[in-house]
């Protein structure tokens, strides 16, 4: 099992795209979300990361009403290899999120260093 705290870095510093509050089977989220991507022509989603409230509050220390609900299921992907000008366009339309607006606009996160150190300190599991 991947270590989450990681994937959480990485999706804030990529710029993945993020779905906040997924529900369900979460297979059909991402199939949806393909076949969105591939009506539209922006490509094939290199891998999904899935993580919870929790698990982002852990990381950015996130207090107060800024903090997540602990069951919140995010779904997020990198940029790499999509059309990302598409994407942009979709993303508005959907209101959907970059993974990174999500935490820069919480006024309590607090952005971990550079070095990747401080989330193999204190690891968590991501969801599959």
């Amino acid at each position: 099992m991947a270590n989450c705290n990681t994937e959480i870095l990485d999706a804030y510093r990529g710029w993945y795209y993020t779905i906040l509050g997924a529900g369900g089977d979460l297979n059909e989220w991402k199939e949806g979300y393909q076949k969105m991507l591939d009506e539209q022509g922006i490509g094939t989603i290199e891998k999904w990361v899935e993580f919870t409230g929790e698990q982002v509050n852990r990381v950015f220390n996130m207090c107060g009403d800024d903090r997540f609900k602990p069951d919140l299921t995010i779904l997020a992907f990198p940029l790499t290899g999509l059309n990302t000008g598409r994407l942009a366009m979709l993303k508005l339309a959907l209101e959907d999120r970059w993974f990174t607006d999500v935490i820069d606009n919480s006024e309590s996160a607090e952005i971990p260093v550079e070095d990747y150190a401080v989330a193999h300190n204190k690891k968590m599991e991501c969801a599959e």
